[in-house]
């Protein structure tokens, strides 16, 4: 298999809607989408859960960015088949946000031990394996400078699978959401030094 990615630029005759379908086709919860030439499509958060680095592409930005060792290689690449204006760069306009639970958020940012689940059934065993899948999957941007322009957001303990969330839960999501925009800001805004901070001309 292979990703995909539905935009103006790559899709531009697409509805949002069938994107929006295609992308939360999570396996064994809900029916995969097959295309015209007959190619089965699942959640784009199999293969990349967290597309923070999308727009780290020299096209995408003229000002804000920086050159990385871990970019470098692909460069080099680039260079040599004549792609000389979509080389890789660290974007600092780009900001991510990130949809955890708040033991998610601690296994994540601050390295804590994650929970352990028991397996008693098939079902069980195909969450897990899921779950496992996309949490290593998401992990991979804590091992670069992604988390500095990442935003955690605390679920309050509302599953992906939740489809009849009460009005309650929702503004308490809503509020979630600001409350943890706004504490990175804060964070932000304390630090003189952090890889993502603009160019201030």
């Amino acid at each position: 298999g292979f990703a995909e990615v539905y935009s103006y630029e790559d899709t531009p005759l697409m509805k949002v809607a069938d994107a929006v379908r295609i992308s939360m086709s999570i396996p064994l919860f809900f029916a995969a989408i097959r295309k015209n030439e007959g190619d089965v499509c699942v959640d784009g958060g199999l293969i990349n859960n967290y597309p923070i680095k999308l727009f780290d592409r020299e096209k995408y930005v003229s000002l804000n960015r920086r050159k990385t060792k871990y970019y470098e290689k692909y460069n080099r690449t680039l260079r040599k088949i004549d792609k000389e204006k979509n080389l890789w760069v660290y974007n600092k306009e780009t900001l991510g946000f990130r949809l955890d639970s708040a033991k998610e958020i601690a296994v994540f940012r601050n390295h804590k031990e994650p929970d352990h689940k028991k397996i008693e059934d098939l079902f069980d065993y195909a969450f897990c394996l899921i779950s496992t899948i996309l949490n290593i999957e998401s992990s991979m941007h804590l091992h670069s400078d992604d988390w500095k322009r990442t935003i955690y957001i605390d679920t309050l303990g509302v599953s992906t699978f939740d489809f009849n969330i009460s009005k309650t839960n929702k503004l308490k999501l809503v509020k979630s959401g600001k409350d943890c925009t706004e504490k990175y800001f804060v964070w932000y805004d304390r630090l003189k030094r952090l890889v993502n901070k603009p160019l201030i001309h």
